[in-house]
């Protein structure tokens, strides 16, 4: 897990600055989270926690999931899916909530999931693995974000576009020293 020097960057850049990155979902532990005194996941699915075309997560990610709850750190499900029905099946299967609505970066899904849960802003944090969206909505809406590697599977049309911007933004802020 690697903090980001967000302090290093000004302007507009900064919406796009994740608080933590990190390589593999699993290695962020319940007890990082508790002491950054988080009590709630907004989580997003796709290239985050299952591929693109995949009905379930991974069993390690699974597993991950269960452990967080077992360790009283909510989880809500946060995407942008047309795919209603297997985000359905993921959050049942994993037993957590779910949102969906208007595309990220809006902030509409993540006013619905604060909704369903008795927290504060303060005690969110949102993981996913885009700039354009996890990223940029966490940063709209006010709370903390760890931008993940993206998993190996493939993925839809739209986001390998948005790849292409997210690399010159990646670049941006290597040059300003924030990672």
């Amino acid at each position: 897990m690697q903090k980001l020097k967000k302090e290093n960057i000004k302007g507009w850049i900064r919406f796009f600055c994740p608080n933590y990155k990190t390589d593999s979902i699993t290695d962020i532990t319940p007890e990082f989270l508790k002491s950054l005194k988080k009590k709630l996941l907004f989580l997003d699915v796709d290239s985050t926690i299952a591929g693109w075309n995949e009905s379930l997560p991974a069993e390690n990610i699974a597993q991950w999931m269960e452990n967080l709850k077992n360790e009283q750190i909510d989880i809500c499900l946060i995407s942008n899916t047309h795919r209603v029905a297997r985000l359905q099946n993921i959050a049942q299967e994993c037993g957590v909530g779910y949102v969906t609505g208007i595309l990220k970066p809006s902030i509409d899904m993540h006013q619905k999931a604060i909704s369903m849960f008795p927290v504060k802003k303060d005690e969110i944090i949102m993981i996913g693995d885009q700039l354009l969206t996890d990223v940029l909505s966490s940063n709209r809406f006010g709370i903390d974000c760890i931008w993940v590697k993206p998993l190996p599977t493939g993925e839809f049309v739209g986001t390998k576009v948005t790849r292409l911007v997210e690399n010159v933004i990646v670049g941006l802020l290597k040059k300003n020293r924030v990672f």
